[in-house]
């Protein structure tokens, strides 16, 4: 359901974990401008505002660019309340990194990763919550990142169980193709 968004402002929408019937209507159709390669060399931004209301075991998806057979990229929430940032080679082989900042249930807060690539070569990111760096990774990139013309879901996985469906309100996700880590702060981030 539709829901007011974050600080009262615009509108959220409400996930309530029963995807495949009812979350499945967040998607945003293929397009080349959403793969992380055709944008500004191998450089990505995911961002969001997010209310978790359930704190359990699973992983739950914020956001990717793909499903279950083939992915671009994925931005979720760990069991442990952390955030994950996942991308699929070419080969179908995954690479994953985890955040050390905690999100939190019951409450607002505006996260994101921000990441760049030189497909092949290295790979560094930033994760922030609420403004404020939560982890970085920094390693080398054997292989780029697989590129596809799967469509963008938002809180949900697709072909996924049930259960790694977004529990609570997503406001303002957004996939920027560039490194917005020196800008994050004052981008998304604010407090009235």
């Amino acid at each position: 359901s539709i829901v007011t968004g974050y600080n009262g402002v615009g509108k959220a929408r409400l996930f309530s974990g029963a995807y495949p019937t009812v979350d499945k209507v967040d998607r945003v159709d293929s397009d080349n401008s959403l793969d992380t390669a055709s944008g500004d060399n191998g450089k990505i931004t995911i961002s969001a505002w997010v209310y978790q209301n359930v704190d359990n075991a699973n992983l739950k998806f914020i956001l990717e660019k793909g499903d279950n057979t083939a992915n671009n990229y994925r931005f979720r929430t760990n069991g442990n309340e952390t955030l994950n940032f996942s991308w699929q080679y070419p080969d179908a082989t995954w690479r994953t990194w985890p955040s050390t900042g905690v999100v939190g249930i019951n409450a607002w807060h505006h996260v994101a990763v921000s990441v760049t690539t030189s497909n092949p070569g290295t790979v560094t990111g930033t994760f922030y919550i609420d403004g404020a760096a939560a982890g970085t990774f920094a390693e080398a990139a054997s292989r780029p990142m697989l590129n596809n013309n799967k469509k963008v879901n938002i809180g949900f996985g697709e072909g996924l169980a049930q259960s790694s469906s977004f529990p609570g309100y997503i406001d303002e996700p957004r996939v920027y193709m560039n490194n917005l880590a020196l800008h994050l702060k004052r981008l998304d981030w604010h407090i009235v």
